[in-house]
């Protein structure tokens, strides 16, 4: 289940996501340095973004 402060990866980019908002039918997510907001339906969220699970799997990660 996503909630807030959530991280998600874009499986299209490989950006990484904290979700900031979730309304309901909409999410937002919000880049880790805060430049880009993405609104998008939740649906699309099984679809184009994944799970981090642990936040040491963020140190495994690179960032673009």
């Amino acid at each position: 289940m996503i909630k807030e402060g959530n991280k998600m990866e874009s499986i299209l980019t490989g950006k990484l996501y904290q979700v900031k908002t979730i309304k309901e039918w909409s999410v937002v997510l919000e880049s880790l340095d805060g430049s880009i907001q993405v609104l998008t339906e939740k649906g699309n969220l099984e679809l184009f973004y994944k799970e981090i699970d642990h936040e040491e799997n963020l140190n495994n990660l690179t960032f673009s």
